[in-house]
């Protein structure tokens, strides 16, 4: 049997590789240190931690897709994520959007400079996959 990966599927746009950093965490886990570092590397640490943003009433997250040595990230919104692990399919119930999420996520991306991939920019539904 060969490997499998995880589905994710998402409304958003596909991250430029480039946009997001590594978060390092470094040794110091005092709250100063932890509030410095989340300053320095924003969309790293919202990664790291898990942590979605609320734009206008829209939660936006990043997901991170690809794999674990070589990640490449999509901002979604964050009730839009489905995602199926390795042997456990789950059934799409629906695809509707709703009025907010598209200006929602644009938002987001304008507002932490993020650069989407090359004719991706457009919030729309994506189908990755993630090997961990």
């Amino acid at each position: 049997m060969g490997q499998s990966t995880d589905a994710i599927l998402c409304f958003g746009v596909c991250v430029a590789s480039e946009t997001v950093e590594e978060f390092d965490e470094g040794d110091d886990d005092s709250d100063e240190a932890q509030e410095k570092a989340e300053k320095a590397n924003p969309l790293g640490y919202m990664v790291f931690m898990g942590n979605s943003e609320t734009i206008d009433g829209c939660e936006i997250k990043l997901v991170q897709h690809q794999s674990a040595s070589c990640p490449e990230y999509l901002v979604a919104v964050k009730s839009s994520v489905l995602r199926a692990w390795r042997g456990n399919p789950k059934p799409v119930t629906s695809l509707e959007t709703q009025a907010t999420w598209e200006t929602a996520v644009r938002a987001f991306c304008e507002k932490h400079n993020i650069k989407c991939e090359d004719g991706l920019s457009n919030p729309q539904w994506w189908l990755a996959s993630d090997w961990s």
